[in-house]
């Protein structure tokens, strides 16, 4: 079983051979303690059980209630209640055998016979489908001389029996706090011949469902559970008996840890009450735990009394290649007894190289490089060929757009890259480095490469009609009475500022990985707010165009904005181009000069709808006026260079930084500014009197 950030396990689990669980029965309801989750309400008549259809009693909730030889198991899920923090030992489970009030018009069928085995699991909702689904796999064998089993005989009466049955974990498990609906589950099934009615109540009965912070369910068939989950519609009365511990160790429980390594560190559990002090004992050793022995029999380190959640570990303690061993038993002053035992964690120390730097997850479109870069400490020597890289698994060989360096940046530390260049989709996947020396291997986190193929999404150049040539049919539609004369990329298409404007097509979805929008206009009107492009409405409004009245350009996204002045003049032919990234970093230019970069939100995801070029979603604002050509819109951001080229092979030449010495204004120091400087030699402004 994998190790999980979120599961720490006390017990490694096997489903050939489930841990062996106690279970008891009891006609007394169990009192929840202050950490345990429960439900106690159940429905009083059958109809109202989980299942039920609030009219008849019968058959047609057995599904969701029987546990027996021939279906599957009797699930229920939860969370922990609100407020606790820390870590949790689950100790045991309560189900109730129905008992119902009032009286049915079936009867409930049920029988324990020697020996018939029952199993329960301790599950992860979050996981179902896989085989990490069931974190404990326990069961019990039926001796039927067990103080008030269910009859051994086939039994059937109104009501039920009511009987409450325990089981109690033999290798209880550890669990951080979760208040997330539906985190942790259990389910209870039987794999020989006996069967019993749970006790339960569904969503819709009279009162309603007083628990909300689960769900029940059932998975597998014939006595066999299963990794999948079918959730119904109610809850069962049951009880999951938590107690505070230790959790969330580092180094992690099955992990490794570098022998340099100085601290173990944990989350300490939740005092009883407020006014409780939390001490911890930690007992460290190589030798599994004997819990008959003195600390356990873990001699390493032993540190009573630590007030914190740490504790320091002596240089030179952990030797190479050692499985280490570690309980950390929590004493809380405000219960009786104060001792919250601890379970086993264990990690294998180890001198192989540390990595120090991680790979970070990289964003690149199609022909763009990529480069990871890990950093790494090793005390001997880097094994040859190593490190090497990975991409979901599989070795990356360096070759073609593919390299790898590693070099030496003083003493015992290294650094290692991996270029990546001219992208594929193909390149996409998950990266990783493993470094080895002597003393063994060590690898680094993944780090996800994300390529986006560089792709036209429009192009509507606007010669005769509203026809989209990027392939991507996108064509427009024209409203009103527009004309078409000659432009600035050949034809241009005006619009009259009363009526005329272009409506695309629904879509333009998902625009998550950046955008390039360039048009070619000439404004004849300031109107308020007129538009360039406008897509969608609401939240996932976005759009380009005239900051009010005023002289501005403004881009919106949802509810964000970047506003920049003195960008947009009348009459005159402009380029505008607003570039966007993946993260919602923006520049916009004119004439393939930045007029400022800043960031706003990403559009999310949604089909926009109505679209418009020319106008705005919304009638307060003014159509445009004037003539656009050549429209543009793709799914990268175009660097600064693509922009500037997109300009010049319309104009030739783009003045990017004025000379010092251009007196003429055509970007350029020649004879004629000199001529204009010698026309003024040895003028003189000084008073009273040039020298």
């Amino acid at each position: 079983m994998r190790t999980s950030h979120l599961y720490i396990l006390a017990i490694l689990l096997a489903a050939a051979a489930a841990q062996a669980a106690t279970v008891t029965f009891s006609t007394t309801a169990p009192v929840p303690g202050k950490y345990d989750v429960s439900n106690l309400t159940g429905a009083t008549q059958d109809r109202n059980n989980i299942g039920g259809n609030g009219t008849n009693d019968g058959p047609a909730n057995d599904a969701t209630t029987y546990v027996a030889f021939d279906r599957g198991a009797q699930g229920q899920t939860f969370c922990m209640k609100p407020g606790q923090g820390g870590g949790f030992k689950l100790t045991g489970a309560w189900v109730r055998h129905v008992g119902y009030a009032g009286t049915n018009g079936v009867d409930t069928w049920y029988r324990m016979a020697a020996p018939s085995t029952i199993r329960i699991r301790i599950t992860k909702p979050s996981a179902a489908g896989t085989p990490d689904f069931a974190l404990a796999n326990e069961t019990y064998t039926i001796t039927g001389t067990e103080p008030g089993v269910l009859p051994a005989a086939t039994t059937n009466n109104r009501t039920g029996s009511g009987t409450w049955i325990h089981f109690a974990l033999a290798n209880p498990i550890t669990l951080p706090a979760s208040h997330n609906v539906s985190a942790y589950g259990f389910d209870v099934s039987s794999g020989t011949d006996h069967f019993f009615e749970t006790h339960g109540i569904r969503d819709a009965a009279p009162g309603g469902n007083p628990y909300t912070t689960g769900t029940a369910y059932v998975c597998g068939s014939g006595g066999v559970p299963g990794n999948t989950m079918s959730t119904a519609a109610g809850d069962r009365v049951f009880v999951i008996e938590l107690t505070p511990c230790a959790a969330n160790p580092t180094p992690t429980n099955n992990g490794s840890a570098d022998v340099m390594t100085n601290q173990l560190t944990w989350t300490l559990p939740e005092p009883n009450s407020p006014s409780g002090v939390i001490t911890s004992n930690v007992y460290l050793g190589t030798t599994e735990p004997n819990f008959a022995a003195a600390n356990y029999g873990l001699t390493t380190l032993v540190a009573t009394g630590v007030t914190g959640n740490s504790v320091t570990i002596p240089a030179g303690t952990l030797q190479n290649n050692v499985q280490y061993y570690w309980i950390v038993d929590s004493f809380d002053s405000s219960r009786t007894p104060a001792l919250l035992h601890g379970v086993t964690w264990k990690f294998l120390a180890t001198s192989a190289p540390r990595i120090t730097g991680q790979p970070e997850s990289i964003y690149g479109y199609s022909g763009d490089t990529a480069v990871f870069t890990v950093e790494f400490e090793s005390d001997s020597a880097v094994a040859a060929g190593w490190p090497k890289w990975y991409k979901d698994a599989a070795e990356v060989i360096a070759g073609g757009d593919s390299s790898i360096s590693t070099v030496n940046t003083g003493g015992n530390q290294y650094r290692s890259k991996l270029t990546l260049a001219n992208l594929l989709p193909a390149n996409a996947g998950s990266y990783y480095c493993e470094v080895k020396n002597a003393d063994g291997t060590r690898q680094s986190n993944a780090a996800v490469l994300t390529v986006i193929q560089k792709r036209l999404l429009g192009h509507w150049p606007l010669n005769t009609d509203g026809s989209d040539i990027s392939g991507s049919g996108l064509n427009g539609t024209l409203a009103g009475s527009p004309v078409f004369s000659a432009g600035k990329v050949g034809t241009a298409m005006t619009f009259d500022g009363v009526d005329d404007s272009i409506q695309l097509p629904d879509g333009f979805a998902d625009l998550t990985s950046g955008i390039t929008f360039t048009v070619w206009a000439k404004p004849t009107a300031a109107g308020s707010f007129a538009r360039f492009f406008d897509f969608g409405t609401g939240v996932a409004s976005f759009n380009f165009g005239r900051s009010g009245t005023s002289n501005g350009l403004v881009l919106f996204s949802s509810v964000t904005q970047v506003p920049v002045d003195n960008a947009i003049t009348l009459n005159e032919w402009q380029m505008f181009a607003v570039t966007m990234d993946h993260e919602g970093n923006v520049v916009i230019y004119r004439n393939a000069i930045p007029l400022i970069s800043s960031s706003l939100m990403v559009p999310n995801i949604a089909t926009r709808t109505p679209n418009y070029i020319g106008r705005s979603n919304s009638t307060a604002d003014a159509l445009f006026a004037g003539q656009m050509d050549d429209i543009q819109l793709t799914n990268y951001p175009k660097s600064a260079d693509e922009i500037l080229d997109m300009y010049v092979a319309v104009e030739g030449s783009v003045c990017l930084e004025r000379p010092q010495y251009d007196l003429t204004g055509d970007c350029r120091v020649k004879f004629e500014d000199f001529a204009l400087l010698a026309a003024h030699w040895l003028e003189c402004g000084l008073y009273p009197t040039c020298p």
